[in-house]
């Protein structure tokens, strides 16, 4: 269980790989029962893999149980951010689970819940796919912010090829506050 209390801007990161090799494994991890309260800022990312090698895994992790409870502040929250390699073979995230997220409060507050960046080839959800929300929980997720509410952002740069399949996002309350 991490908590914050109070004002600041310094990010939380729940665990945090970064690496300049290839192959790098995540898997079978739980990030859970984060809680911000106050005047925080920033950025709230459970999971954070920038490997600029290829061949990189994030598999059966799950996010679950995070909320803030924030005035006036701009908070971006991210399940699960990664970063790698532009070349084959193909970085995986495969059967990850982000869910029990809620942001409360007024401002930009916003919500991703699984973000490729940079000029990472993935494949996303080919073997297992991921869940972002609950098709049970119609408010699994739940941002009252004014920002972006997003379940998974795959960004290739230069990079062409990556492939987002099987993967479920629902279970989406927004009502923005701010």
């Amino acid at each position: 269980s991490i908590t914050t209390a109070g004002a600041g801007n310094a990010p939380v990161v729940g665990i945090s790989i970064t690496s300049a090799v290839a192959g790098n494994n995540v898997s079978g991890n739980t990030v859970a029962g984060i809680n911000a309260t106050g005047a925080n800022t920033g950025a709230f990312t459970a999971i954070n893999v920038t490997a600029s090698g290829n061949n990189n895994t994030v598999n059966n992790t799950t996010v679950s149980g995070i909320s803030t409870v924030v005035s006036g502040a701009n908070v971006a929250f991210t399940g699960i951010t990664f970063a790698g390699g532009a070349t084959s073979p193909a970085s995986s995230l495969q059967g990850n689970t982000v869910s029990g997220i809620t942001l409360t409060g007024t401002g930009a507050a916003s919500f991703m819940g699984l973000a490729t960046t940079g000029t990472s080839l993935v494949n996303v959800g080919t073997v297992t796919g991921n869940t972002i929300g609950s098709t049970s929980n119609a408010t699994s997720i739940q941002n009252a912010g004014t920002g972006a509410t997003t379940g998974i952002s795959v960004t290739e740069g230069a990079t062409t090829g990556s492939v987002v399949n099987n993967n479920t996002v629902a279970g989406f309350s927004v009502s923005t506050t701010g």
